[in-house]
């Protein structure tokens, strides 16, 4: 696997390196390598993170989804709960940017039952790091709103209310 920058060329060259490896990357779960994928997915975000990379964070989304839309849910799944392990060091205040890449990956889930319940565990861990820093918050609107949709397509309407009172309708 390529680095994302080493020596001259700067962050455009370092923007590219990492679109080709993601290519790279995707191409491996096309060719059902998925645990290889896998595996690289978290050892360039390992990497990215170590060095502050901001690309750290598009990593793990990219390869969540990637994973998912092949239908590898515990992969995705691992992936995702891995990016908000790591929002939860880089961003506590849970930025709308950060709520997108969670949204991206929530959209990314099938509606299968196996997946469902993985999209409501990765959701619960997404809204409990949306509390943030902040006593007494309950999570973001928008989150608690996806949860409950989950929730209710499962068949658990007490834990989707539970949501729904939280969410934005």
């Amino acid at each position: 696997m390529a680095e994302l920058t080493e020596g001259g060329g700067g962050a455009q060259q370092g923007s590219r390196g990492l679109t080709q490896t993601l290519k790279r990357l995707q191409q491996s779960v096309e060719e059902q390598k998925h645990y290889e994928a896998l595996q690289q997915y978290k050892a360039l975000f390992y990497r990215s993170a170590a060095r502050k990379k901001p690309e750290a964070a598009q990593v793990l989304q990219e390869g969540s989804c990637v994973l998912l839309r092949h239908d590898q849910t515990e992969a995705g799944l691992e992936l995702g709960s891995l990016l908000v392990k790591h929002f939860r060091t880089t961003d506590p205040e849970a930025s709308d940017a950060a709520k997108d890449s969670i949204k991206a990956i929530a959209a990314a889930f099938k509606s299968t039952p196996d997946a469902r319940s993985k999209r409501i565990k990765f959701l619960s861990e997404a809204v409990a790091w949306s509390k943030g820093l902040r006593e007494g918050a309950c999570g973001d609107a928008e989150l608690h709103q996806l949860l409950a949709e989950t929730y209710d397509a499962a068949g658990d309407g007490a834990m989707a209310a539970s949501h729904y009172v939280r969410g934005e309708d």
